[in-house]
C-alpha cells in the first residue's frame, strides 16, 4: 500500500511540474492568506464522505450529480494547488460514484437528499427529470471529469467520458438550439469539450461556435444574468481562449453587471441578489467575489480587488465559514444569521481561494 502511495505522489509531482507551465498566473492563483482555510474546507468535506458521496450537514434543497462531480473536481484542483495528493485520491473515489449514475452514457439530474433539507423539497416533476439524460448536467459533469483527469492522469475516466461526449453531441444540436435551451446548456456542452480537449481534440469544432457566441454576447447578457452563471461564462471564455478577451469582453461585461442596479440589495449596495430577496446567497456575493478575483489574477494586477466592493465581498465570504471549515449557503437579511451548509457553499469558497475552476 505504501509503495502505491509513493508512486502516486511521484506521479502527482511530475504532473504539477509539467502541466502548469502554460498558465502565466499559476503561482499567484492561491490566496496565501487563506491557505489554511482551504485546507480546513477540504478536510471538512472529506470527513463527511460516505459510500462515495459527500453528505452535507444540511442543504438548501436536494442536490444533483452536477454538484457531486463539481465538488470532486474542485477537491482535485485543491489537491494540485495545495500539494495534497490525498485530496486527488478522494476526488477519484467520488467520481467513480458519479460514473455509476449514468444513463445512456450521460447523466440525468440525479437529485438526492440523504441529509436534512432547509426549505426546498424535491420539485413535483423530479421523477420526470430523472427519466432522461439532462444536457446541462451532462456537460458540467464531463467538464469536471476532464479537469480531474488532467490533474490525476487516472485513465479509467477516459472511455466513459469519450462516450459521454459523443452521445451528448449526437443527441443535441447545441449550435442550432443554443438560444432556446435551458439556461447555460450550450455553454455546459462547450465546457465539456474544453475540459477534454487535451485527450479528445476531435470535439474542438463543437465548442468553437458556442464559445464565439458567448464572446459576442457576454457584454450584453452579463447584466441580465445571475452572477453565478455570468462567472461560469467567464470561466468558459478563459478556458477556451486564455486572456485574449479579458479587457475587451470580460471586463466590460463585469462592469455592466456591476452597473445593473436590479442586482443590488436595498439594505446594502455591496450585497448582490441571487433568486431570493430575503437573503444574501453565496451564488450572488460569492460568485461575484470569485469572478472579480479571477479577473485580476489573469490580468496580473489589481483592478477590482482593491475596491471597497471587493473588500466587503471578501469579509462576507469569511463570515460565511465556521472555524472547522464548514461553509454556509446564505445569510438571512432579517436576522443576519447564516444557514444551509450545502455543497455549493464549499465549492464557491474554494473557487474563490484557489483562483478559479479551470486549469
Amino acid at each position: 500500500m505504501m509503495k502505491k502511495f509513493f508512486v502516486f505522489c511521484l506521479f502527482f509531482l511530475i504532473v504539477v511540474s509539467s502541466c502548469w507551465a502554460e498558465i502565466p498566473w499559476r503561482k499567484e492563483r492561491l490566496d496565501e492568506s487563506r491557505r489554511e482555510v482551504a485546507h480546513k474546507i477540504c478536510d471538512f468535506v472529506i470527513s463527511r464522505v460516505r459510500e462515495g458521496r459527500y453528505h452535507p450537514p444540511m442543504a438548501r434543497h436536494p442536490e444533483g450529480v452536477y454538484y457531486r462531480a463539481t465538488l470532486a473536481a474542485t477537491l482535485s484542483l485543491a489537491g494540485r494547488i495545495l500539494e495534497e495528493p490525498h485530496y486527488i485520491e478522494v476526488a477519484g473515489r467520488l467520481l467513480d460514484q458519479v460514473l455509476e449514475e449514468r444513463s445512456e452514457e450521460m447523466w440525468p439530474m440525479r437529485m438526492w437528499a440523504a441529509f436534512p433539507i432547509f426549505d426546498r423539497p424535491f420539485p413535483l416533476d423530479w421523477k420526470e427529470q430523472e427519466a432522461h439524460p439532462h444536457p446541462r448536467t451532462t456537460g458540467l459533469v464531463l467538464y469536471s471529469l476532464g479537469i480531474h483527469h488532467r490533474i490525476s492522469g487516472q485513465d479509467r475516466f477516459m472511455e466513459p467520458s469519450r462516450k459521454g461526449l459523443e452521445q451528448m453531441f449526437s443527441n443535441w444540436d447545441f449550435e442550432l438550439e443554443k438560444e432556446n435551451m435551458l439556461h447555460f446548456t450550450a455553454e455546459a456542452a462547450a465546457l465539456a469539450a474544453v475540459g477534454w480537449q487535451h485527450a479528445f481534440p476531435q470535439f474542438r469544432e463543437k465548442q468553437k461556435p458556442i464559445v464565439d457566441w458567448v464572446r459576442e454576447t457576454f457584454v450584453e447578457t452579463a447584466p441580465k444574468d445571475f452572477g453565478y452563471f455570468a462567472a461560469f461564462r467567464m470561466v468558459l471564455l478563459l478556458a477556451a481562449t486564455g486572456s485574449n478577451h479579458l479587457q475587451s469582453v470580460l471586463r466590460p461585461g463585469l462592469d455592466a453587471f456591476l452597473d445593473e442596479p436590479s442586482w443590488r440589495y436595498w439594505h446594502n449596495q455591496y450585497d448582490f441578489r441571487h433568486t431570493n430577496d430575503s437573503e444574501v446567497n453565496v451564488r450572488g456575493n460569492g460568485a461575484l467575489a470569485y469572478a472579480l478575483r479571477l479577473h485580476d489574477l489573469v490580468l496580473g494586477k489589481a483592478h477590482y480587488t482593491t475596491t471597497p466592493l471587493y473588500r466587503h465581498l471578501s469579509q462576507w465570504m469569511d463570515r460565511m465559514r465556521s472555524p472547522n471549515g464548514q461553509c454556509h449557503s446564505f445569510q438571512a437579511i432579517s436576522n443576519g444569521k447564516s444557514y444551509a451548509p450545502g455543497t455549493m457553499a464549499h465549492i464557491l469558497q474554494l473557487w474563490w481561494i484557489l483562483g478559479g475552476f479551470l486549469l
